[in-house]
């Protein structure tokens, strides 16, 4: 069996973060053969594999070829810089700082436990066959575990729970909490019943009974929906909606963080009715102005009857406007008048505004400072909402994508379940993980998905039931 090797001064240290690491690979299952690995006994150095010490004279030919983890005194001997290019040296640390401080000795450990694990590959010989033992993480066990019944109801519900988990976002899921907050307070006090509070359920206003029910834009509907302001300006005095805009790259999450939002402040019946999405990267930029305001018949050639807009058929709602860079800037100016009072103006109605509240929502995936300074967006409606989110793109997520790439493969749509909860592919070689951290996604999130789908597709494919580097179909990334 191939060692370890320890200064004498430091196998105290080494053999307790050993202890550690032991515990950790026994808890997630990982096979890892480790009693009496470690040596302090110079003639066994020929049989390791890792050097941990400082750099000495003696040792220095022995030392050609194998990983080295300089553990220096007080300094660092400036002439031992030289040999960095001739040997393997993989970390160098200061002999006190790893004595006491816990950062310095979690670094350690994570650097241990990476050369353990890639030293594990070994080739045994069984029933007449060589093999190759693969290192692997049981999706069971790893990084994300949840006791659950129905895996696909469950993951329709907690499927914004990588949010909330991963470490690197957890500033953005504070402030998402405080935009849900003020969302919440809206629809509990302007329209309690929609909102998401048992008290909202049951509650009644005469606006209520105003419903949009005529598909037509008439007078009649400006009267409904006027006498509807003045309630309300008679019970609270001051109306005012949240707004918010959310910024990201393409497979970020975007339209499922509106989501999230609209499920939070209003009651189930009212988010399947009156959570209306849009998306104007599809739309003409022509057609833009009647599909969010409306138009009645005869406003421009071809329109052969009343359109009442997204915006009036979605009074009290919250709209989901996806692509709001692609709005042209004519419809930009409406549309900032339409967040200050709230009032529809359709093509062709030339009787003034109607009254439609909704709860406004839009994101992009473009970077819109860029287009204000470009003059293709403008200032004074970027400024305009309430609240902004920046959504990172996966590449700046480093610090725990083991965490998503776990749960991601705990999805039944992604990864196959049988009745009695056992998954298709149950394992991930670490070989395969690292692929995983290094790629950039430029697909995002949804990237990450896509990959690891086709990844157990591929697998079962050979009957397998780990996914192995080979099964990653990762496209050609150009490096600089």
């Amino acid at each position: 069996m191939k060692k370890i090797f320890v200064q004498n001064d430091l196998i105290d240290v080494v053999t307790e973060i050993l202890e550690s690491l032991k515990n950790q690979f026994t808890l997630k299952e990982e096979k890892l053969e480790l009693n009496g690995i470690l040596t302090s006994k110079p003639e066994e150095l020929d049989e390791c594999f890792l050097y941990i010490g400082r750099l000495e004279e003696k040792y220095l030919e022995k030392l050609k070829g194998k990983e080295i983890i300089i553990v220096f005194e007080k300094q660092f001997e400036a002439e031992l810089f030289e040999h960095f290019l001739e040997l393997e040296i993989i970390g160098v640390f200061r002999k006190e700082r790893l004595k006491v401080e816990f950062e310095e000795k979690g670094n350690f450990e994570k650097l241990l436990k990476e050369v353990l694990r890639r030293q594990n590959y070994n080739v045994k010989f069984v029933d007449g066959s060589y093999y190759q033992e693969v290192p692997f993480k049981n999706i069971k066990n790893w990084k994300f575990s949840v006791k659950m019944n129905d895996p696909k109801q469950l993951y329709e519900k907690i499927k914004f729970v990588s949010i909330f988990l991963d470490p690197t976002m957890r500033s953005f899921s504070r402030a998402l909490r405080k935009i849900i907050q003020d969302f919440r307070r809206v629809y509990e006090t302007y329209f309690p019943m929609y909102a998401r509070t048992e008290a909202g359920n049951v509650s009644k206003t005469e606006c209520k009974k105003n419903e949009i029910l005529s598909k037509k834009i008439h007078e009649n509907l400006q009267k409904q929906m006027e006498n509807c302001r003045k309630e309300l300006l008679e019970k609270h005095k001051i109306f005012s909606l949240p707004s918010l805009l959310i910024e990201g790259e393409t497979g970020t999450g975007k339209s499922l963080i509106a989501e999230i939002i609209a499920r939070s402040a209003m009651n189930d019946e009212a988010f399947q009715t009156r959570f209306k999405r849009i998306s104007l990267a599809n739309i003409g930029k022509e057609l833009v102005d009647g599909a969010l305001f409306g138009s009645v018949k005869g406003a421009y050639t071809g329109a052969e009857e009343d359109k009442l807009g997204i915006i009036l058929e979605n009074v009290f709602g919250i709209l989901f406007i996806d692509e709001i860079a692609e709005v042209p800037p004519d419809v930009q100016a409406k549309l900032l008048i339409y967040m200050d009072d709230y009032m529809v103006r359709p093509l062709g109605f030339d009787k003034g505004g109607i009254f439609a509240p909704v709860v406004i929502i839009a994101a992009t995936n473009r970077d819109l400072k860029r287009e204000i300074a470009l003059r293709k967006f403008r200032s004074d409606l970027y400024h305009r909402f309430k609240h902004k989110l920046y959504i990172p793109p996966l590449r700046e997520r480093r610090e725990d994508i083991r965490f998503l790439i776990n749960f991601v493969l705990l999805n039944p749509t992604i990864n196959p379940i049988d009745e009695n909860g056992n998954y298709a592919v149950d394992k991930i070689s670490l070989e395969a993980i690292s692929v995983l951290e290094n790629y950039d996604y430029p697909g995002n999130f949804r990237e990450l998905e896509e990959i690891l789908k086709s990844a157990v597709s591929s697998a079962l494919a050979e009957g397998l039931s780990i996914i192995l580097p080979r099964h990653l179909k990762l496209p050609r990334q150009p490096r600089i």
